[in-house]
């Protein structure tokens, strides 16, 4: 999913005539402070977190769906309005949703802007609205958002236990794998300081791996913590850089991306007394 940052990507929404989808909602107005206005708000919201994330454009004017005109919201008003959406969204979703973002986007000229409202999928779902009497999980596909069933939300409160435990066992068997020096390249001396990183939109699947090397932002994300990239190639778990040490055969520090989509940095570090750190 691309996040929208800039009134040219706003524009390009309208000219190549944009549908909403599962990821991609378009607003005309902030809610407001009605009981179904905040209503439709958290469900929205927690649709999202439910499922594959996204975000909502506030102040765009559109028909059956299709982005059709920017309107923008008066500037004034988004202080006040993002403080009391915010707060809405602390007091009624459960458990508290992380990662939700208010980006303005302005409109030149005009004193208005484009309010997006980024939302990414949670780690700590499912969530439920729990508003005023109304309690209820809601999740989204192409057609927009949906109340979950119960066969659906017992699928989902089963899901996120089991990913938690297989990214512990991937860590056990990376750590102990580093201990004894069993990945490629083998590193110097004793001392490893290893961190690994799960992004928080992990899916199951595979990831393309053959344009970081093209793309400078993210080819920059490739260098070990300690040390420049004096390598890049693919292996088998996906794409490796690495520096070489004075010992030939071995490296000091190297990065691994891998298809999963788990990125691995091991520095080496020299200690005086020789010990393993994990």
């Amino acid at each position: 999913m691309s996040y929208v940052t800039t009134i040219a990507e706003v524009n390009s929404l309208i000219e190549n005539d944009v549908l909403e989808s599962k990821t991609l909602e378009y607003k005309l107005e902030i809610p407001g402070a009605s009981h179904d206005e905040r209503k439709e708000f958290l469900a929205d919201i927690s649709s999202f977190a439910n499922s594959s994330g996204g975000q909502i454009l506030y102040g765009i004017s559109a028909e059956n769906g299709i982005a059709r005109e920017i309107i923008g919201i008066e500037n004034s008003l988004l202080d006040n309005a993002t403080l009391r959406l915010e707060n809405l969204l602390r007091d009624s979703l459960q458990p508290r949703i992380h990662g939700i973002e208010f980006i303005r986007i302005p409109i030149e000229d005009t004193g208005r802007s484009i309010l997006v409202l980024r939302v990414s999928k949670s780690f700590s779902s499912p969530h439920v609205v729990n508003y005023s009497g109304h309690w209820r999980f809601y999740g989204r596909n192409s057609g927009g958002k949906y109340p979950i069933d119960a066969i659906e939300l017992r699928t989902a409160f089963q899901f996120y236990p089991e990913i938690e435990g297989r990214f512990r066992d991937f860590r056990a068997e990376r750590i102990s794998a580093i201990k004894d020096n069993q990945l490629a390249p083998p590193l110097v001396g004793l001392g490893r300081l290893c961190m690994h990183l799960i992004p928080l939109g992990y899916r199951d699947t595979n990831i393309d791996i053959t344009r970081v090397k093209d793309e400078p932002q993210l080819y920059s994300l490739m260098s070990p913590i300690d040390s420049g990239i004096e390598s890049v190639r693919f292996n088998l778990d996906g794409l490796i850089s690495s520096w070489s040490s004075p010992q030939i055969g071995f490296a000091s520090s190297y990065v691994q991306l891998r298809r999963m989509g788990l990125l691995k940095q091991l520095p080496h570090i020299y200690y005086a007394l020789g010990q393993t750190v994990s």
